[in-house]
C-alpha cells in the first residue's frame, strides 16, 4: 500500500484511540464482536432515542437542537465509515437552508482550501483538473462524492452557498510545495527556490528562511495567474502551516514517541490559530455561522484539568461561543469492509485508514456479513447494540445533558466522562469503510 506526505505515517489522537477500541474487540472477542453476538445489559438509558440515519425525524431533531441562536456546531466523527460521511453531508446541507450555516471547517490541511472552494462553486460535472490536483488527500470515492454534493449544492442553492475552510497544518509538505509555493515563486520570477528544492528534495530550515526572505519583497498585490486565490496573504498562510507541520515533524524526529504529544500541541494550536486568526478564518468564524467537523477527540469538551495550559480545539471553541457552541459525536458501532477488498488489493494515500482495512480482513479473511466492533465495549454501547436490534432500527440518539443520570448510571468515571464531553452521541449500528474509486 503506498503513502503519501512526509509525515503520513503519523496516527493522529482520533485514530490511536478508535484503533485500540478494534484491536481490543479482536482479542477479548476473538474476532466475533459483531452486532449477532450482542447480549444486553437490561440497563435502561435515560434520553435516548431511536432513528433511521435517513428518517425525517433525526433531521427535524437536529434542527430542533441547533436552534437559531447556535453559532457553532461541532460535529465529531469515525473517519472513513460510509454511512457517517453521508449522515454528515445531509445535515450540513440541510443546516445551511434553514439555518444559515456559511461555512463548513473540515479535517484537511489550509492549503487546499482555495482549491477545494474554486471546485465547489463551479457548474456540476466541471473541475476535473481541479479533482486531479488534490488526489493525494481525496483518492477515496466517499471523499469524492461529498465535494460534488457541495458543487451541486452551490450550484442548486445561490443564496446558500457553503464555504469550505481547511483548519489542519499541511500534512503533506509535496501539495503545498508543488501546487502553490514553487507557481508563486516562479511567476514572481524567482527560481532560487526550484533549484534548492532540487539540490536538497526536501523542506529544511534554510528553505523556510528563503521563502520568508523572497516573500517580503514581494508586492502586496501580486498574484499567481494560474489561479486567482494564489495571491500573497494565501501564500503566507500556507507557509505558517508548512513551517508549523515543520517543527512538529521535528519534534518527532528528535523525540521519537517521546515526541508526539509535542506534535499534536503544535498541531493543535496551529488549528485553532487558523480558525481564530482575522487574516485567516477568523474573520468567519466570528460572524457566520460554522459546522466544525472533525475527528470526535478534536471537538470534545475537555473535563479533566488541562495540563500545562494546553486544550484541544472543542475546549477552546466551547468557552468562546459558550450556550452557543453545540457538539454531536456521531460514531458507528461496528464497521465492515467493502467486498472489493477481497478481490484485490487496492492502493490508498492514508496508511492509517489501510489498518482499518486489514484489521477486518484479519479476522474475516473470506467476505461475511459481519461487523468488527469499535466503539468501547461498555454498559453503554452493549445496551444500545442489543435495544438497537430489538427496535429494528439503525440509528440513536443519546443526550448526555442530565449528567447525573448518567453518573448514577455508569458509576465507573472513566465510562461516563467519555460520553459527557459532547452534548449528544448519534450512534450507527453499523456502517461499511470508504472506497476508493475504481482506475
Amino acid at each position: 500500500m503506498k503513502k503519501t506526505g512526509k509525515y503520513s505515517f503519523i496516527l493522529p489522537l482520533f485514530f490511536l484511540a478508535l484503533w485500540t477500541n478494534a484491536a481490543s474487540a479482536q482479542e477479548e472477542n476473538n474476532c466475533i464482536a459483531s452486532t449477532d453476538k450482542i447480549e444486553g445489559m437490561g440497563v435502561a438509558i435515560p434520553s435516548l432515542s431511536f432513528f433511521t440515519p435517513q428518517d425525517k425525524d433525526l433531521s427535524a431533531f437536529v434542527l430542533q437542537q441547533v436552534n437559531p441562536k447556535i453559532k457553532l456546531l461541532l460535529i465529531g466523527e469515525q473517519h472513513w465509515m460510509d454511512s457517517i460521511n453521508g449522515l454528515v453531508t445531509s445535515l450540513v446541507t440541510e443546516l445551511s437552508e434553514k439555518r444559515d450555516f456559511k461555512n463548513l471547517v473540515i479535517e484537511y490541511a489550509y492549503s487546499y482550501t482555495g482549491f477545494l472552494n474554486a471546485f465547489v462553486n463551479l457548474p456540476p460535472g466541471e473541475g476535473n483538473e481541479l479533482l486531479k490536483r488534490i488526489q493525494g488527500a481525496f483518492d477515496m470515492a466517499e471523499e469524492i462524492n461529498f465535494l460534488k454534493a457541495i458543487q451541486a449544492w452551490n450550484y442548486r442553492h445561490p443564496a446558500h452557498k457553503i464555504r469550505l475552510l481547511c483548519a489542519d497544518f499541511e500534512q503533506d509538505y509535496s501539495f503545498p510545495v508543488i501546487n502553490i509555493l514553487l507557481p508563486y515563486f516562479k511567476a514572481f520570477g524567482d527560481s532560487t527556490i526550484l533549484n534548492h528544492i532540487k539540490k536538497v528534495q526536501d523542506v529544511d530550515d534554510k528553505l523556510l528562511f528563503m521563502m520568508d526572505s523572497i516573500l517580503s519583497i514581494i508586492p502586496s498585490d501580486f498574484k499567481s495567474q494560474e489561479f486567482a486565490f494564489l495571491d500573497k496573504p494565501y501564500i503566507e498562510n500556507t507557509l505558517l502551516n508548512l513551517k508549523s507541520a515543520f517543527n512538529g515533524q521535528q519534534q518527532l524526529a528528535e523525540k521519537g514517541e517521546d515526541g508526539f504529544n509535542a506534535f499534536m500541541r503544535i498541531r493543535t494550536k496551529q488549528i485553532i490559530q487558523n480558525l481564530s486568526a482575522k487574516d485567516i478564518f477568523g474573520k468567519h468564524l466570528n460572524h457566520e455561522k460554522t459546522i466544525f467537523w472533525a475527528g470526535a477527540n478534536h471537538i470534545k469538551k475537555e473535563i479533566k484539568k488541562e495540563s500545562q495550559g494546553f486544550i484541544n480545539e472543542g475546549t477552546y471553541f466551547k468557552k468562546k461561543f459558550k450556550r452557543k457552541a453545540l457538539s454531536f459525536n456521531i460514531s458507528t458501532l461496528c464497521y465492515k469492509s467493502p467486498d472489493l477488498y477481497y478481490e484485490k488489493e487496492v492502493n490508498t494515500n492514508l496508511s492509517s485508514y489501510n489498518m482499518l482495512v486489514s484489521a477486518y480482513l484479519d479476522c474475516y479473511p473470506k467476505p461475511a456479513q459481519k461487523y468488527l466492533l469499535l466503539e468501547p465495549f461498555d454498559p453503554a454501547t452493549q445496551w444500545i447494540l442489543s435495544n438497537m436490534q430489538l427496535s429494528g432500527r439503525s440509528c440513536t440518539v443519546l443526550s448526555t445533558h442530565n449528567n447525573a443520570i448518567l453518573k448514577g448510571l455508569w458509576k465507573d468515571n472513566s465510562i461516563t466522562e467519555d460520553y459527557l464531553q459532547f452534548d449528544y452521541h448519534i450512534f450507527l449500528k453499523e456502517s461499511t469503510l470508504f472506497s476508493p474509486p475504481l482506475e
